[in-house]
C-alpha cells in the first residue's frame, strides 16, 4: 500500500511541478480533491503520514500564495507623517522612494558580472579546499599526538615496570645513573 501512496505523492508531485505556472482556477481545480486522495490511503498508517505531510506542504504553498499574490497597498505617507514624530523624516523617504526610477531596476547580471562572480565563486572554493587539506592535516598530527599521549600516559597507580615498557630510554637512562651512583645528577 505504501508504494502506491508513493506512487500517487509522485504523481501528485509532478502535477505541482506541471501546474506552476498554470492559472490559480486550473491549479486548484487540478489538487482540490484531498478527501478523495485521503480516502485510498486509510489503511496504511505509514502511507497516511506520508499523504498528511504532503498535503501540510501543500497547505503551506497555497497559504503563502494566498499571502504574497496580493497587489501591495500604496504607502500611506500621512499616517506615518502622524506617527512619527521625528521632523521631516517621512518627507525624506518619501521624496526618495518617488525618486526611484523603478523601470531602471535590472535584476539580470552582465556577462561580466557573472564571470566576476564565477571567478569570486571558483576563488572561494580553492580556498575552501586549501583549509579543509590543513585541517584534515591538523587532524592527523592531533590524532598521532592523541594516540602518542595515550601510549605514553602514566597515573598514580602506573608501577616502574609500566613506565620502563612504555618508556625505554628512561629506563636505560636511569639504570646508568643508578649504576654510576649519579644520585642528584637531575637536581637543581
Amino acid at each position: 500500500m505504501a508504494s502506491t501512496v508513493r506512487g500517487i505523492v509522485s504523481r501528485q508531485q509532478a502535477l505541482w511541478m506541471r501546474t506552476a505556472a498554470a492559472p490559480v482556477s486550473v491549479t486548484r481545480r487540478a489538487l482540490s480533491n484531498w478527501d478523495a486522495l485521503g480516502r485510498k490511503v486509510e489503511a496504511d498508517v505509514e502511507a497516511k503520514a506520508d499523504f498528511n505531510a504532503l498535503k501540510n506542504q501543500w497547505d503551506g504553498i497555497e497559504k503563502d500564495f494566498n499571502t504574497w499574490s496580493k497587489e501591495v497597498a500604496p504607502i500611506d505617507w500621512a499616517k506615518y507623517k502622524n506617527n512619527i514624530e521625528a521632523p521631516g523624516f517621512v518627507d525624506f523617504l518619501k521624496e526618495r522612494y518617488e525618486g526611484i526610477d523603478w523601470s531602471q531596476l535590472n535584476t539580470k547580471l552582465s556577462e561580466e558580472e557573472i564571470a566576476a562572480d564565477a571567478a569570486g565563486k571558483a576563488a572561494l572554493l580553492e580556498e575552501g579546499k586549501a583549509l579543509v587539506a590543513a585541517a584534515e592535516k591538523l587532524i592527523e598530527e592531533t590524532q598521532a599526538k592523541m594516540h602518542l599521549a595515550a601510549t605514553k600516559r602514566t597515573n598514580k597507580d602506573s608501577l616502574v615496570q609500566d613506565v620502563w615498557e612504555k618508556n625505554p630510554a628512561i629506563k636505560q637512562e636511569v639504570l646508568d645513573e643508578i649504576e654510576n651512583h649519579q644520585w642528584f645528577k637531575d637536581v637543581k
